[in-house]
């Protein structure tokens, strides 16, 4: 027989004075709990109490399932994979198995959810995070994770996320930079097109380092962004005559996450130029010697030719009293 001490009223059925309403509703009671009752009429007399009446059978109240994962979001993307991660949730009757993590495209409204690779072995609750791969690039994603028990009615609902994107791959530098017609204040840059692969055009960017300037800070040369996609050379203008320039290209995106990177760096000089020219430096020690009624021997020494490309001496004479 059961032990008198192990009954216990109970909650929500402690006022029941209506004798022909014989009915309650127990409350306050556990989860996933297994419960019998039992009943009697209780008198003012005490002596005519009714004996017990015990349930047929026990009854167990419902799991308490766990509760869903919060705040699904992704921390880190890449061209191929979306890092997520949530908070664990309050397990209650669950007896943890593992995460569930699926994924669909968000641009299709009928698109299946299905496994998401990278995401399937996460059996610790205690880990909420995992790294969603092979994805497509630059592609929008959702995500949704629930909660697995040993039980499946104590599984929780699914938590689902907003979309996320995935990097684009990003358009290829271009290469095999060449500087030809070079002058003395213009040249041409070529260059070899790459794939653009996930990139929406949007320019050319070219891009000069002037060797001789303090700074050497690079600068953008306009007359190369309004060329077309398909364009692989630029011409350039208003250069310094005689000065070492770098020189770059890339590829710049519609979104500027798709951008190439820049090209390898070439060097090229621009020629002196007239304007550039360097004067000769004048003569120097000039002497009158052996002077005779009619003639003098002059000499002197010659200075620097630089970019002299020497024609002849040129001597003139003032006699004093001259005008």
């Amino acid at each position: 027989p059961t032990s008198e001490v192990a009954w216990s009223p109970a909650m929500g059925c402690s006022n029941l004075t209506a004798r022909a309403e014989a009915v309650c509703q127990a409350s306050g009671l556990l989860s996933n709990t297994l419960y019998s009752f039992r009943v009697r009429e209780s008198c003012i007399n005490s002596i005519t109490n009714s004996d017990w009446a015990e349930s047929t059978a026990s009854l167990a109240t419902l799991v308490m399932a766990s509760d869903a994962p919060e705040n699904l979001g992704v921390d880190q993307a890449a061209t191929r994979s979306l890092r997520l991660q949530w908070q664990s949730p309050e397990l209650h009757d669950c007896t943890f198995l593992r995460y569930i993590v699926q994924v669909r495209v968000s641009s299709s409204a009928d698109a299946s959810w299905t496994a998401a690779s990278g995401c399937s072995d996460l059996r610790s609750v205690c880990n909420p995070s995992c790294t969603a791969s092979q994805l497509s690039t630059y592609t929008a994603y959702t995500f949704r994770v629930r909660v697995a028990c040993t039980s499946v009615e104590a599984a929780s609902v699914w938590t689902v996320s907003g979309a996320a994107m995935t990097l684009p791959e990003r358009a290829v530098a271009p290469r095999a930079l060449e500087v030809t017609g070079i002058t003395s204040e213009a040249a041409s840059v070529l260059w070899l097109n790459q794939s653009l692969n996930d990139c929406s055009f949007s320019a050319w960017e070219v891009e000069l380092r002037d060797l001789s300037s303090e700074s050497q800070e690079w600068t953008v040369e306009d007359s190369c962004s309004e060329l077309a996609a398909s364009s692989s050379e630029c011409e350039i203008h208003g250069l310094r005559c005689d000065t070492s320039y770098d020189i770059r290209t890339r590829i710049v995106c519609q979104d500027p996450l798709a951008n190439s990177e820049w090209s390898s760096i070439e060097s090229f000089s621009t020629l002196r130029g007239a304007e550039c020219l360097q004067r000769a430096t004048p003569p120097f020690g000039l002497v009158a010697l052996s002077p005779t009624t009619s003639t003098m021997q002059l000499e002197w020494l010659a200075g620097s030719p630089r970019d002299c490309a020497f024609s002849h001496w040129e001597v003139r004479l003032l006699a004093e009293g001259e005008s």
